[in-house]
């Protein structure tokens, strides 16, 4: 099933640029079911080694080269080359459920032993931090359609600091 939640214009592009910001122009950075980080990413940087994870295939003819199909029901079905290649991975699991967050656990321990963004709903928040380690951020995810589930953003460095820098 195809539901996509977009993220505000300001979530994203905060999003984006404490990613960039993150992991340098050099830097490798992965979007778990996160595209319209990952849109806000192709507008600032024209860097290769921004990669897309979805489910969603539309996004395969919008960008080809760097769109990966992902299943998170199939966790670790990612090419192995991708093994530990980012610097950054940005996820937001499509559900709200422990089963759900589990397997992102997987991809996201696969995809990066650095540095993790996690945006997920408030209810979630002892699941996150029992599987991923992740600290909860004062920034709080928008979308462009308001939601009836409180959302918080997790990570592992001080994503706040960043944001609150990118902000003025």
């Amino acid at each position: 099933e195809l539901s996509q939640f977009w993220y505000d214009e300001e979530t994203s592009t905060l999003l984006a640029k404490a990613a960039l910001e993150c992991v340098g122009e050099e830097g490798k950075i992965a979007c778990v079911s996160s595209p319209s980080v990952y849109n806000q990413l192709r507008k600032m940087s024209e860097s290769k080694e921004h990669y897309l994870f979805e489910f969603d295939k539309r996004f395969e003819d919008k960008f080809p080269g760097q769109f990966v199909f992902y299943d998170y029901k199939s966790p670790l079905q990612i090419d192995s080359k991708l093994s530990s290649y980012f610097d950054l991975v940005i996820a937001d699991p499509p559900f709200l459920s422990e089963e759900c967050l589990e397997k992102f656990t997987q991809t996201i321990n696969f995809l990066t032993n650095k540095k993790v963004i996690l945006c997920t709903g408030a209810i979630m928040e002892e699941a996150v931090k029992k599987l991923l380690h992740l600290q909860t951020c004062n920034f709080k995810p928008q979308h462009e359609k308001k939601l009836g589930n409180e959302f918080k953003c997790f990570a592992n460095f001080n994503v706040d600091e960043i944001i609150a820098s990118n902000k003025n």
